[in-house]
């Protein structure tokens, strides 16, 4: 993902983690990471970002979509449940 003029690399895990990092850096440490963006155990299986790369938004195996602005993800900016999944979860 660009952002700006960054490259990122974002990372899902099924703890419902997301990491992100800023490869101008070293990578040991993720920039940012939001510890519980979706239920803990249920895996996040789908994530978009915005042209600009100020926005994210992730869809996880609990039915939840949330998205994402990359310079604070203290709190989703919107988060929308009940989406009907085309699979047994």
């Amino acid at each position: 993902m660009m952002r700006g003029a960054v490259e990122v690399l974002i990372r899902l895990d099924c703890l419902g983690c997301i990491n992100m990092w800023d490869t101008r850096r070293k990578l040991v440490v993720p920039t940012a990471t939001i510890k519980s963006a979706h239920t803990r155990n249920a895996d996040i299986f789908a994530i978009c970002t915005s042209h600009s790369g100020k926005f994210v938004a992730s869809r996880g195996e609990d039915a939840i979509l949330n998205i994402w602005d990359t310079r604070n993800f203290s709190k989703p900016l919107f988060r929308q449940g009940d989406f009907a999944a085309k699979y047994n979860t």
